[in-house]
């Protein structure tokens, strides 16, 4: 899962920038780098319970690397607010891709990634789909079917958890969707970090819903 994780990132530190066009993209670029570096070491030597306590640090560092960032460039600092938001939200991505690996440490935390892999990767089936208002009822649809048919057939998960993780993690999915019937355009330019970015966000929201799950 840590490989996973890195391989992952690579998609969303290459386009994240270039996607949204925003002024001083290289500078972007190295600060996600840096964060997502810190993230997956972190959790590479971590050796404590699952945990988003030393990741949650990681993402507050973003915040200052984004703002040294800017204060370095050396050119107009034009667009410097959607310079540093685009920055910002990089590194909470990019980091957020290191909680898959800590989601195998939970108890049952086998199926637990599974279930969520799963379930995410099928409501992204689902933004192939462009007719209204189908599609948008599919992503969850299918995030909930997936949960339930492997809350049912894998150890450690219950249908009614396995449920929780399909429509939790659909739900990053659900708004691309939507993003992508606002401006197909950007999504086009953004691929394939477009595609990434939700199971980035489903990483921590699994996680959630495992933790408030447990017995």
């Amino acid at each position: 899962m840590w490989l996973v994780a890195v391989l992952l990132q690579l998609p969303l530190l290459a386009g994240w920038h270039k996607a949204l066009g925003v002024t001083a993209p290289a500078g972007g670029v190295v600060v996600g780098a840096v964060v997502a570096t810190v993230a997956d070491v972190t959790v590479w030597l971590w050796d404590g319970a699952a945990s988003l306590t030393p990741l949650a640090a990681v993402v507050g560092a973003t915040f200052l690397l984004g703002a040294v960032h800017q204060l370095a460039r050396r050119d107009d600092r034009s667009g410097l607010t959607a310079s540093l938001a685009a920055t910002i939200a990089l590194g909470v991505l990019v980091a957020s891709l290191a909680v898959w690996p800590l989601l195998v440490r939970l108890p049952d935390g086998e199926a637990v990634t599974s279930v969520a892999g799963v379930s995410v990767a099928v409501a992204s089936l689902a933004r192939l789909v462009r007719a209204l208002p189908v599609a948008a009822v599919m992503v969850v649809g299918l995030g909930l079917m997936s949960g339930l048919v492997l809350g049912g057939l894998l150890d450690g998960v219950t249908v009614t958890s396995g449920a929780a993780i399909g429509v939790v993690v659909s739900l990053p999915v659900l708004v691309a969707d939507l993003l992508d019937r606002r401006d197909p355009r950007l999504t086009l330019n953004a691929w394939p970090a477009a595609a990434v970015w939700p199971f980035a966000l489903a990483a921590p929201l699994a996680y959630l819903v495992a933790r408030i799950a447990a017995p």
